[in-house]
């Protein structure tokens, strides 16, 4: 049986996530509050920081336990998503299918 190291709490994926989406939220009520001149010029900045934290944030593991199925797809030997088998039914016309000259020429 394999040793797992544990992933220490204050670097998964799911705290960071909420904290940098905040982040992103924060930034956009400052960026659209119309009361605080002050509050509005670090709105950039605070926006900006939640991006590139948010950024950082989704390149860290995932949280391996309760109310995850990483087990789950470990154990499938797949990635969990299932694919239809031939091709993928599509409803459009390619380029030249379904369209027809009119006898005049081509019907407008």
């Amino acid at each position: 049986m394999k040793t797992r190291k544990s992933i220490p709490r204050w670097l998964r994926r799911a705290p960071w996530e909420r904290g940098t989406a905040s982040l992103i939220g924060l930034g956009l009520a400052m960026l659209m509050q119309p009361w605080s001149m002050e509050a509005y010029s670090y709105s950039f900045i605070v926006l900006l920081a939640g991006v590139v934290g948010y950024s950082i944030a989704v390149k860290l593991p995932e949280q391996r336990g309760i109310g995850s199925f990483s087990r789950l797809r470990e154990k499938a030997g797949d990635e969990g998503v299932s694919r239809p088998a031939g091709p993928h039914p599509n409803p459009l016309p390619q380029a030249g299918e379904g369209v027809r000259p009119h006898r005049s020429g081509w019907h407008e």
